[in-house]
């Protein structure tokens, strides 16, 4: 009964907002539509026997896009759906393929990466687990310094841009999650270390997904091996500085030219901080939107997470690169 109340609350409002998120995502209304009415149908299955997720808008987007790239993908092979998938490839995966190749050079200061590769060389790490890699540039110094590394990132197009990278080759890179690399079980026991750099800790909304993943990394590594990872304190607050007055910035790129972004928060709803980041590619005038929300996750709950998934030996200790705002977390297999 809980879940038909829930679902009855989010209302017509709840539902056109979902449906519009995404209908831009797949680029076809009717699609989303479908997908949006199987994750209806999931969540009246799921929700009574696993708990009701915190943001349940949150939870029904998530599911719709994953049944809508597995609908995809079983369907490959018909010409009909072929043509939607075309569509597909040509709006929202080339949206991110170019958003991907200006990442670097628009955030090109990453010395926020030393602090894990003294981590890394203090350990004396010949194996390291690259959570979330991104476009891969930890994972190519490391890999430089003769490491065998795994990157994966369940973001094709940053991986596409990672696999572009001088000595790229010395890396193992996958797509897909935590839980897809464990059940490799070449993956399993097999690594000193496992990084999670920038915001990836904070993207997992529902405790589901964050304890999976914890769990997935500490099956990864080694007994006794390390994990660490970085995330902000919620206590500063910090998002009361992403504005666009403290954010905008003017690149120029080779090959795209001038590129404009900044940060706007968009709403704070407790642990939970959505913002938008406009891009804009002034050589065509295109404009891309990307959508984001973090979960800011207490010091105490943070460590409940990682024993509850079988760490041991928690250490929170300043973020080198940011001190003042973010915590450098590391926890023992």
């Amino acid at each position: 009964m809980q879940t038909h109340r829930v679902l009855e609350d989010l209302g017509a409002d709840g539902r056109s907002r979902v449906l519009a998120t995404l209908a831009k995502h797949f680029g076809d209304l009717d699609f989303a539509e479908e997908m949006l009415q199987e994750a209806l149908v999931q969540a009246l299955r799921i929700w009574p026997e696993r708990g009701m997720p915190r943001v349940p808008e949150a939870w029904l987007t998530t599911a719709a896009k994953r049944k809508g790239v597995d609908a995809i993908r079983r369907d490959q092979a018909m010409v009909l759906v072929l043509g939607f998938q075309d569509r597909v490839s040509a709006g929202e995966e080339q949206t991110q393929a170019r958003l991907a190749r200006v990442y670097d050079p628009l955030d090109p200061d990453r010395s926020d990466l030393d602090a894990y590769i003294e981590l890394v060389k203090d350990e004396n790490a010949d194996q390291v687990l690259d959570v979330g890699c991104g476009t891969g540039t930890l994972a190519v110094m490391l890999a430089r310094s003769g490491i065998q590394v795994v990157g994966f990132d369940p973001a094709a197009a940053s991986v596409d841009v990672a696999r572009t990278k001088t000595d790229s080759n010395l890396v193992e890179w996958v797509i897909g999650t935590a839980e897809d690399v464990a059940r490799e079980p070449s993956y399993l026991r097999r690594f000193d270390v496992a990084t999670m750099t920038a915001n990836v800790a904070q993207v997992f909304l529902e405790d589901a997904d964050w304890h999976a993943t914890l769990r997935s990394i500490r099956q990864c590594l080694k007994p006794g091996g390390l994990l660490a990872f970085e995330t902000r304190n919620p206590e500063v607050r910090a998002w009361k500085n992403w504005t666009k007055e403290n954010t905008w910035q003017r690149v120029e790129i080779e090959g795209e030219g001038a590129v404009e972004e900044w940060k706007v928060v968009t709403k704070v709803d407790g642990e939970l901080v959505s913002f938008e980041s406009p891009t804009i590619f002034h050589s065509d005038g295109q404009r891309l939107v990307s959508y984001s929300t973090l979960r800011f996750r207490t010091e105490v709950v943070l460590r409940q997470n990682l024993e509850e998934a079988g760490f041991t030996t928690v250490e929170f200790q300043p973020l080198p690169f940011a001190p003042e705002r973010s915590w450098l977390i590391t926890a023992r297999a």
